[in-house]
């Protein structure tokens, strides 16, 4: 069970750094990810034969910050629970560290 911990807990903080490391590129850099991944998307629905949806790069961004916070709550969720805490103990705990 101890390893358990250790495991959630070392995975949740690798993706918190993740995370920052992502926030602290300049714009140029963020830029350029979030064109290839427009790209990248696109090309996607092209290929299943989706003609061009309107997609912007906010819209690949604002995506992107979904999905990354969605992984964080998921992560967050299973480290306080598999560290026992319950009931409202661990709602706090989840609402205080997602802030």
């Amino acid at each position: 069970m101890k390893c358990k911990k250790i495991k959630w807990t070392v995975i949740t903080v690798l993706f918190v750094l993740f995370m920052y490391s992502q926030s602290m590129l300049p714009a140029t850099v963020s830029s350029g990810e979030s064109t290839y991944a427009l790209g990248v998307v696109g090309n996607f629905f092209s290929s299943i034969g989706l003609k061009f949806i309107a997609l912007t790069e906010h819209i690949i961004r604002k995506s992107a910050h979904f999905i990354e916070y969605t992984i964080f709550g998921v992560l967050l969720i299973n480290t306080i629970r598999i560290h026992g805490f319950i009931g409202l103990t661990k709602w706090l705990l989840v609402m205080v560290l997602g802030i």
